[in-house]
């Protein structure tokens, strides 16, 4: 017996040892060091002030409930850096400028694309990744840097299922909101950090919102882990665009309420996807330069919403239309 219960504390260490270290990657995703640039180049084509409104304009996605001052107050997993520093998210890929500063558009003076915006029911302000983070591109060469607006990015940005090959923004974000929610003292620091003289008073409810931020971002890893969502290997400029924002739009988004209202599909846009749009609920951004959504969305939605005919293989089309010409149809 005593043979058998010294294999069992060898294998239990092991497998605490084997813990240990996969966890260790996880929350320490493999990076490449951050190497600032000399100088930022820009094209002709833009003004700085376009530029900024390009870069930092909300256009309505909503990063499972993530607070903006949430963000920019968390701190990495292992130490007490903050996670929204540029030079860290500089490391996935996201592009910054070493001599930006805060600005009033970009007050967290976070990388290009990283934006924030308010519900028409709510002051909270959340975290908004606009078109920007990723149709901006840049070319670096001896120190200098060439900034290509409308370029393609080479960031690491959406996937947050654990892996030990790492790399990936999502990834690294869940941990810092996992260990900042439950490390204690971390928790603390954070709460002080965003709440200020409200800290007695607000805490608790705190806690609560932080926690159901951080289920929607573990469900959705889940979801998409157990599923299968996404088979090809992503990287950097290597994102599945069109298959997350179908699933986000058709699947994270949907629920009993909007399948049940069918114009509420119509008026609502994901909370996972980028666009010139309104924002999630429908509900219209202020300060948005796109549009405010109709206070009647189906004064302007187009006749085969209201259609019953069967559907049609090749286009979504009005019943009055003409038959198509493809060859699926004829």
């Amino acid at each position: 017996m005593r043979i058998f219960y010294r294999a069992l504390l060898l294998l239990l260490i092991a497998l605490g040892l084997l813990l240990a270290v996969v966890l260790y990657y996880i929350v320490n995703p493999r990076l490449p060091d951050y190497v600032p640039v000399e100088q930022v180049r820009y094209q002709d084509q833009w003004s700085a002030a376009d530029r900024q409104t390009y870069y930092f304009t909300p256009q309505g996605t909503q990063v499972k409930g993530l607070h903006y001052d949430w963000f920019t107050a968390l701190e990495l997993p292992f130490s007490e850096q903050r996670f929204a520093a540029p030079e860290y998210l500089a490391r996935f890929g996201f592009l910054v400028d070493p001599k930006q500063v805060p600005t009033a558009q970009n007050p967290g003076n976070l990388p290009v694309g990283f934006a924030r915006h308010k519900n028409a029911d709510s002051n909270v302000e959340y975290l908004d990744i606009t078109c920007a983070a990723c149709h901006t591109g840049e070319l670096h060469f001896k120190g200098q840097a060439l900034r290509i607006d409308g370029g393609s990015a080479q960031h690491v940005l959406p996937s947050s299922v654990p892996t030990l090959r790492g790399g990936s923004f999502g990834q690294a974000l869940v941990a810092s909101l996992a260990a900042t929610y439950y490390n204690p003292w971390k928790f603390e620091r954070f709460a002080r950090q965003v709440l200020g003289d409200r800290y007695e008073a607000e805490h608790g409810p705190l806690r609560e919102a932080f926690k159901a931020s951080l289920d929607r971002f573990i469900k959705v890893a889940w979801n998409d882990t157990h599923r299968g969502l996404y088979p090809t290997q992503e990287g950097p400029g290597r994102t599945d665009a069109f298959g997350r924002i179908a699933n986000a739009s058709f699947g994270d988004a949907i629920s009993r309420t909007t399948i049940a209202s069918p114009m509420r599909l119509w008026t609502t846009r994901s909370c996972g996807t980028s666009g010139p749009s309104t924002g999630c609920n429908g509900t219209a951004r202020p300060n948005n330069p796109w549009r405010a959504i109709s206070a009647k969305p189906w004064a302007s939605a187009p006749p085969w919403i209201f259609s019953t005919a069967p559907a049609n293989p090749c286009r979504a089309r009005p019943v009055t239309r003409p038959a198509c010409a493809c060859a699926t149809c004829t």
